[in-house]
């Protein structure tokens, strides 16, 4: 008989493990997994158009229009940034920034209409990163273009404690793509 182990990580997340004596229990393996979905570490535009349109998650469901709608302009491959804000948010409307080799693609959830707006990265008047003195920082990427918009990617607000890590290389990524542009 083995001896079943539950502890917890240092994200939300449980961890479970079988162990007996020294060799794993074969036989319990589909135990482990079954039914569980798991989450990957990274908040891409692939995972998540897969779980709204799947169903994944119900409370994900009413985003489904707007996935739709990416997925009708933009390709999979074709993505080099993404970055959803108000994700988790059940005030604020969904807005994805989809960043490809010349362009940002926004998506926006406004009322009973999916709004789609393109830039092209020269009209970029200005970007800026904002991080934290410490050992473990929070950043902060503004971006403002000669249309007079401003794009705020805040992972603080725009994520919750799982999420946290992933929007933060997200939009540390997106910065460099950025730096990067011609």
């Amino acid at each position: 008989m083995g001896l079943f182990f539950l502890f917890k990580t240092k994200h939300p997340n449980w961890c479970f493990l079988f162990y007996k004596c020294r060799e794993f229990i074969p036989k319990y393996r589909k135990l482990i997994f079954k039914g569980v979905s798991l989450m990957p570490s990274k908040m891409s535009f692939e995972y998540l158009t897969t779980v709204v349109m799947d169903g994944t998650y119900s409370d994900m469901r009413k985003h489904r229009y707007l996935v739709k709608t990416m997925l009708e302009f933009v390709e999979n491959n074709e993505v080099k940034g993404f970055y959803p804000k108000n994700l988790f948010s059940d005030q604020l409307a969904l807005e994805c920034f989809v960043f490809t080799d010349n362009k940002l693609l926004i998506f926006r959830e406004v009322e009973k209409r999916i709004n789609v707006n393109v830039l092209s990265y020269n009209q970029i008047e200005a970007a800026r990163l904002e991080r934290e003195k410490d050992d473990f920082p929070d950043e902060i990427v503004k971006i403002n273009f000669s249309s007079g918009e401003e794009i705020l990617f805040d992972p603080k607000i725009d994520s919750n404690a799982h999420w946290y890590d992933s929007f933060k290389e997200n939009a540390t990524d997106i910065f460099k793509i950025i730096c990067k542009a011609p």
